[in-house]
């Protein structure tokens, strides 16, 4: 039981620092380009952020997407 409990408290780490990781995106993107997005409407793994959004969010970030890429050490934005 004691097994369990450690694998649940990781897991439980683990998804906590997603949701932080994911809300300081969703933070930095409203306030360099004035879209928020829903946490829902974020995803990242491994160094690549995919954005579903509005075509006019979507241009929105992309006008600002090297400082992005910069700001938040992120590889590529991938929009949907």
């Amino acid at each position: 039981m004691k097994g369990l409990d450690s694998l649940l408290n990781r897991i439980s780490s683990i998804l906590d620092e997603e949701e932080l990781r994911k809300k300081s995106i969703q933070d930095f993107i409203r306030e360099k380009t004035k879209v928020t997005l829903n946490l829902e409407q974020i995803f990242l793994k491994d160094g690549v952020l995919e954005i579903e959004a509005s075509p006019s969010a979507k241009n929105e970030i992309k006008l600002k997407e090297d400082l992005l890429k910069r700001e938040l050490k992120i590889s590529r934005i991938l929009y949907r």
